[in-house]
């Protein structure tokens, strides 16, 4: 009999430590979670443009509209070196168009990016020409909100089509002085 009440003792005493360890289980996720959401970073509110809106123009006048596709972009700045590699993320090939000072990003045929690394191309943001070697304060009156909400490193744009937010945007990353050093216009593929 004394055996008998051991084992239900044993077999309680399991029980609770089982339930107290799942308790446990379940507050050390909860806080670990809402401390986790706390610390995510908030999104502050920016402006957004019209993708039809952002074309690259070059020295010679000639035009291409972010996100066009690779012929559209030959045909307007011409052949140049491509660089082909594994794409790690998105499966399939990255493929780079490389001129002097742009880069555009594409995976497969679908255009992913492009960086103007000088001046020897300009983005025009709903028609306002911008350029590496500008001041950021240039966009203060054409973007406000994304102005308000810059940061010592820069400031971005959401990009829209037909109006609906997509997952892409403008970002003029700028130094000490506030003058834009790279102009990325993007997917986040994040």
């Amino acid at each position: 009999m004394l055996c008998l009440i051991t084992r239900i003792n044993y077999q309680i005493s399991l029980k609770s430590i089982y339930a107290m360890k799942s308790k446990l289980l379940v507050l050390l996720l909860s806080t670990f979670c809402l401390s986790s959401y706390a610390k995510q970073p908030t999104v502050q509110p920016s402006n957004g443009i019209e993708s039809r809106h952002i074309v690259v123009v070059n020295k010679a006048k000639k035009t291409y509209v972010a996100g066009g596709s690779t012929i559209k972009l030959v045909n307007a700045f011409g052949k140049t070196k491509v660089e082909k590699e594994a794409d790690e993320v998105l499966g399939g090939f990255a493929y780079t168009y490389i001129y002097p000072g742009l880069e555009v990003y594409f995976n497969g045929k679908n255009w992913e990016g492009m960086d103007l690394k000088t001046n020897d191309y300009v983005v025009l943001l709903n028609g306002h020409p911008i350029a590496v070697g500008d001041n950021i304060n240039k966009l203060s009156q054409l973007f406000p909100l994304s102005y308000k909400n810059k940061t010592k490193e820069g400031m971005h744009l959401n990009i829209t089509h037909k109006g609906k937010p997509t997952d892409a945007f403008v970002s003029f990353n700028c130094n000490a002085k506030g003058v834009i050093n790279l102009i990325i216009i993007a997917n986040d593929n994040s």
